[in-house]
């Protein structure tokens, strides 16, 4: 889930950036996105490291 919703804050940013104004708050929201699928990632990880571990 949070990778769905990192991909969406990249769009966003990306669509904000587009414009010098909206650089401003477009970046910092790429820059967060990247994050935020980063964190979804290890999630998604640690959670099939944890059934792997139960089931063994």
């Amino acid at each position: 889930m949070l990778e769905i919703i990192s991909i969406l804050v990249i769009i966003i940013g990306i669509v904000l950036a587009a414009t010098i104004l909206g650089a401003a708050v477009g970046i910092p929201m790429i820059v967060q996105g990247i994050v935020l699928f980063a964190i979804g990632s290890v999630y998604r990880n640690m959670k099939a490291i944890r059934k792997e571990i139960k089931k063994g």
